[in-house]
């Protein structure tokens, strides 16, 4: 599946911009904007996600329906469907994800930790 996506975007067309709100607790919340040019007419393409929610998405002038989300946000991909896709090299499509997560403790993620009420706390 990455090969495909891999030959249908051009590589150096990616530009991400992410807001992230962190919370105090177990979760963080946040949005991403990905923009990128195709290379070929071809079918769906998908983005990897390690989130906990998907609260929101949008492609380009589509707005994903909650039904939407049912259908094109798997466990750990995010479904991008041809119609709604911009095809060509003068073509950019936007990806608007809207997300919540959770903050990890295995070292890898985002990290959250509180130091405690001690002597060495000021």
């Amino acid at each position: 599946m990455a090969e495909v996506r891999s030959s249908r975007v051009k590589k150096d067309s990616i530009v991400y911009h992410v807001e992230l709100k962190l919370e105090l607790g177990k979760n963080f919340s946040g949005n991403s904007n990905m923009e990128f040019q195709t290379q070929s007419d071809g079918g769906d393409l998908f983005l990897d996600h390690e989130l906990a929610e998907i609260t929101a998405l949008q492609l380009n002038d589509y707005k994903y329906t909650q039904e939407d989300l049912k259908r094109y946000v798997k466990i750990k991909f995010i479904f991008l469907p041809k119609e709604h896709m911009n095809y060509g090299e003068q073509n950019k499509n936007n990806v608007v994800i809207s997300f919540k997560g959770k903050y990890w403790s295995d070292g890898t993620g985002i990290h959250s930790s509180v130091e405690g009420e001690g002597e060495n706390v000021k």
